[in-house]
């Protein structure tokens, strides 16, 4: 008895060593994350599908440091609009942007990274469909406190699923305009050239 009592210890013991270790997902509730996405353009209607045609979502740590991004295609979309995560508990950061595409930048999208970091871009006048993002949130804009993330965070309790609903709008940040043969008058930087200008906020 003894022995048998050993050899199911001895069996037990590496997969309490791989779930501390490796594989967490053999100590937390499987997709204890869940993101629902909605747009409404009118308050109680939800239009998302209509004008949201994929989605990249950010997933930062307590330290606000980038772990995880994955990108949701149309196809998985329509099967279920949201997604979800199986995570360790405890408090995480999530930022999603709908309709980035070829034509857009996203930068500070590097595991690790900050999320204070991250910036997404329409680099042409081609820039296809309108972005949306999520939570919203007036970060950078004069009225709103750069350094208070808590429309980000979501804290996941132990041994319990949490769901979240990720409300969408249009992102309306910042134009930069270039009189046409002076593109280069615009390095890229905070502040536009001598041929260029710049409205934030709008």
């Amino acid at each position: 008895m003894k022995r048998l009592q050993t050899a199911i210890l001895l069996t037990i013991l590496p997969l309490l060593t791989d779930c501390l270790k490796q594989n967490r997902s053999l100590c937390e509730v499987e997709d204890n994350l869940t993101l629902l996405f909605r747009y409404e353009p009118a308050v109680g209607t939800d239009r998302f599908a209509e004008y949201i045609g994929s989605v990249n979502v950010y997933l930062y740590d307590a330290e606000h440091k980038l772990m995880e991004a994955r990108r949701i295609e149309k196809t998985d979309l329509e099967l279920f609009q949201g997604t979800t995560f199986t995570v360790v508990p405890g408090d995480y950061y999530v930022v999603c942007w709908g309709n980035v595409s070829a034509n857009s930048q996203f930068s500070g999208n590097g595991n690790g990274a900050p999320l204070s970091a991250g910036r997404v871009s329409a680099v042409s006048h081609k820039t296809g469909c309108k972005l949306y993002y999520a939570p919203f949130k007036n970060v950078g804009h004069p009225d709103g406190d750069v350094t208070d993330l808590s429309a980000y965070k979501i804290t996941v309790p132990a041994q319990k699923a949490v769901k979240r609903t990720m409300l969408f709008v249009r992102a309306y940040r910042t134009i930069n305009v270039y009189a046409q043969g002076y593109e280069d008058s615009y390095g890229g930087g905070d502040q536009p050239g001598p041929r260029a200008a710049r409205r934030d906020h709008l």
